[in-house]
């Protein structure tokens, strides 16, 4: 946090806004390497997304170029990354070093450098400007972006917004580093949702979205559908941006309206109607014309009677398909996982289409086993109201 421009930072580890402001002001080259910082509360709980921190950012350059006796031109290649791992380079070095901010430079040092010698990684000590994990295929993909998708990796609702990609975000965030309306659409849409609460790990009754398991395994429709899914992602997009707008909510709170039986206000039944058409349009992509999928209000956990009937608390709802139409969803993707898979010569993923559905069948009845448990474990005091 040292790294980073917030005033809201209640223990003084990061620098205020007004130090941001006044190196700026002393040289307008200071801005280049600020840029805006985003966390969860920026993703779930803002109305616009709006960041209101900012973090310094040196990327994996050098600390300073030094007289080192000999020039980066003449030098070969496993001097140069000697150099370039102890963070000294010589004069000649002809790309940019964190010293030629020194503004920023002495921020870090005062505020980072103290607490990385005392890390356990030599890497962080010895690289102490430098942000602990860089995530280098991250920043390569997000250069060629100007927009990308970002969600919260442990949320209670699948939601995902479009960010600049020169954004910085907070570990507790997952990037997509696609910037179509059409990729939205499919990966907003409960197809998707029901693959990602398959294979997530869980945390509480949250969903826990891991890249990996998440998205790297869920097969895309067809491309040939992108004009649709597109135009109705777009759509989608800022029916929820401009209902957030309005009520000065976030996604959060939104999307606990959403799934509440007893909210029927007009703009969340338009909400409602129009993620039910996204769905269709995702269910047509993949060419599954047979496929009839209806929405209904199911209670979050099925807990058997763990509540009393005479309770006054709430019982917390989803908005969705019934089990036997999610069931049906998740094989039929497990089905077109393996088939995507024996395409590109992994013929081991799954065994065969009947697998496949077992498969589905077991993980489901695996997470329902768990949500139940949790329900008992937690009795009436799961259940707030929204």
């Amino acid at each position: 946090m040292g790294f980073t421009f917030d005033d809201g930072d209640k223990k003084d580890v990061a620098a205020p806004l007004a130090e941001m402001r006044r190196v700026i002001a002393k040289d307008a080259r200071n801005a280049e390497r600020i840029f805006p910082y985003i966390g969860g509360e920026e993703v779930n709980d803002s109305p616009t997304h709006a960041h209101r921190r900012f973090v310094i950012n040196f990327e994996d350059w050098p600390l300073r170029r030094d007289d080192l006796d000999q020039t980066w031109s003449s030098a070969d290649e496993d001097l140069r990354k000697a150099w370039l791992r102890s963070g000294l380079v010589p004069l000649d070095y002809p790309f940019p070093v964190a010293a030629d901010y020194p503004d920023l430079l002495e921020i870090v040092e005062q505020r980072v450098k103290p607490v990385r010698l005392l890390d356990n990684r030599e890497n962080y000590r010895r690289l102490w400007w430098q942000y602990g994990e860089r995530r280098p295929g991250l920043v390569s993909s997000l250069r060629n972006l100007e927009n990308t998708f970002v969600l919260c990796r442990v949320s209670p609702h699948l939601a995902i917004v479009r960010m600049p990609s020169l954004v910085i975000g907070a570990d507790s965030l997952d990037f997509v580093t696609l910037d179509s309306w059409a990729a939205f659409a499919t990966l907003q849409s409960r197809v998707h949702e029901a693959w990602a609460r398959l294979q997530a790990s869980s945390m509480k009754d949250d969903l826990r979205y891991t890249p990996t398991d998440c998205y790297e395994t869920f097969p895309f429709p067809n491309p040939s559908a992108e004009p649709e899914l597109s135009r109705i992602g777009k759509s989608y997009y800022e029916l929820r941006a401009s209902l957030m707008k309005e009520h000065e909510s976030g996604l959060t709170t939104v999307y606990n309206w959403f799934h509440d039986p007893e909210v029927d206000v007009p703009e969340i039944k338009a909400l409602r109607k129009l993620h039910n058409e996204l769905d269709r349009a995702v269910i047509s992509a993949y060419g599954w014309s047979n496929l009839e999928a209806r929405c209904e209000f199911f209670p979050e956990f099925d807990d058997d009677g763990a509540e009393d009937d005479t309770s006054t608390l709430r019982k917390k709802h989803r908005y969705r398909w019934p089990d036997e139409i999610r069931d049906d969803v998740l094989a039929r993707l497990l089905i077109l996982n393996r088939q995507r898979a024996l395409e590109e010569g992994h013929p081991g993923s799954i065994d065969s289409e009947a697998a496949s559905q077992t498969e589905a069948t077991r993980k489901m009845r695996s997470n329902r086993a768990k949500k139940k448990r949790i329900a008992q474990d937690a009795g009436e005091g799961l259940f707030g109201v929204s």
